[in-house]
């Protein structure tokens, strides 16, 4: 009878044992708590290296990092490697995050390179660049030695080869050191350029602009200066930006203002509207408002509604061009087709499109999908594409890409969309299918298949 009472007893016991056991295993460990506070590198990085460099910095008062490189250092793209924290991954130019941690960069002149680190689990995020510098003697070619100045600016060709950083080569840095001297007056004019496009943004004028060559000195910070000499500066040909940049649909009723620079009173212009479907460009004529302005105050009445590429001409001379669609009320319509940097979708394409079976590009389609960085784009935003050759017709799915403009402080959406293996080669016309069951008009430009 004892006996029996002790096994009893035993038993309960690892039933006890048991049920506690069981309960134990029920319980998930509780995931780790979100950081909260101010972002810091360390929290998203281990390190950072660059293959070949001398020597890497960081700067955590403004979240930067300057790498030195050696002097012929000769790769044409540095090498980054990121070293991340659990949890931790690349954020693209898309917005999505990357599997990568390898960056390859062409750092000849360029601005800085700019990282996003992301959290896996929510939107916490780490924004921080990347500056090459060296200190030897840069190499650079200016290509042109006669420059053309304009009121609001001067731009100098230059090529950029060995031993050329980051432009500028830090943060709130300034850009290279230029001067321009007169050799026979010994007249000095100092100015510097803003960034890498070598963009002089001030009227150098008549400082500049005599029968007089120039020596022009260009130094980057910390670095031997280069000196071209014999440097002919003259006022520049009659240009345009067609304004504003942001328009893209007109009405016939409309007014087409036209911005550029140096027009000359007494000279003729003109602009020019041509699309693959019309048999022959129609002409307007392009009023003078002044000398950094034209004005088209007609467009033709006979000129079908659609897309169009804009041809502004001084005489017989191509000042330059741009796009626009022409209706009688706003619609639905492709504004630009291009392919290569995301950036592009801040401008418009001037410039038919020729891709490869296979090949991706991007379209932006106009109304424009704008947004803040809490707004949500979707898919169902952006067209189809219907490609037409013919009797051939395929269509053509988007996938959403959306654009952060750090400048702007907007995010834009638009669309990549891929050409089937199997599409024959040729021109086709390109139409957009909307959410909305409206066909846009042709794009001004067919698609050229390879």
């Amino acid at each position: 009878m004892k006996k029996t009472a002790y096994i009893l007893l035993v038993l309960c016991a690892i039933l006890a044992s048991c049920k506690k056991n069981s309960g134990d295993t029920d319980v998930l460990p509780k995931p780790e708590p979100e950081p909260t506070g101010l972002v810091t590198a360390g929290e998203f990085l281990k390190g950072l290296q660059v293959t070949g460099a001398e020597a890497v910095q960081f700067d955590s008062t403004n979240n930067s990092y300057v790498v030195r490189l050696p002097d012929g250092f000769a790769p044409d793209q540095a090498e980054v490697r990121l070293a991340l924290k659990p949890n931790i991954a690349l954020e693209d130019a898309t917005g999505k995050l990357s599997a990568d941690s390898v960056i390859h960069y062409n750092y000849h002149g360029t601005s800085a390179l700019p990282f996003r680190l992301r959290r896996k689990t929510s939107s916490r995020s780490f924004d921080f660049e990347v500056y090459f510098r060296f200190s030897g003697a840069p190499q650079i070619d200016l290509l042109e030695k006669q420059l053309q100045v304009y009121p609001s600016y001067t731009q100098f060709p230059l090529r950029y080869r060995a031993n050329v950083g980051s432009i500028p080569s830090g943060p709130g840095r300034p850009g290279p050191l230029v001067k321009i001297f007169n050799t026979r007056t010994g007249r000095t004019v100092t100015t510097r350029f803003n960034d890498q496009f070598a963009v002089i943004n001030s009227d150098l004028g008549e400082n500049v602009l005599t029968d007089d060559l120039m020596n022009v000195e260009v130094t980057l910070e910390g670095q031997k200066s280069v000196i071209f000499e014999g440097v002919k500066f003259i006022k520049g040909k009659a240009v345009v930006y067609p304004s504003p940049s942001y328009k893209y649909q007109f009405l016939y009723k409309d007014t087409i203002q036209v911005f550029g620079d140096n027009f000359v009173a007494g000279q003729k212009y003109s602009v020019r509207f041509s699309n693959d479907f019309l048999a022959n460009p129609m002409v307007a004529a392009a009023r003078i408002v002044d000398g950094r302005s034209l004005s088209v105050d007609k467009i033709p009445a006979d000129l079908p509604e659609g897309s169009y590429l804009m041809s502004f001409y001084e005489s017989d001379r191509l000042m330059g061009n741009g796009t626009l669609h022409v209706s009688y009320h706003e619609t639905n319509a492709i504004e630009s087709i291009w392919k290569g940097s995301l950036y592009g979708v801040t401008g418009r394409s001037a410039d038919p499109l020729s891709v490869g079976r296979g090949e991706s590009f991007f379209v932006k389609a106009s109304p424009v999908s704008y947004g803040h960085h809490d707004s949500d784009f979707n898919v169902n935003m952006l067209p189809r594409l219907r490609l037409r050759l013919a009797e051939k017709t395929v269509e053509l799915d988007p996938e959403l890409v959306v654009f952060h403009w750090g400048i702007a402080g907007i995010k834009i959406g638009f669309g990549r969309y891929t050409i089937p293996p199997n599409l024959p080669a040729g021109n086709y016309d390109v139409r957009g299918l909307f959410v909305n069951n409206s066909e846009s008009k042709s794009y001004w430009s067919k698609l050229q298949v390879k």
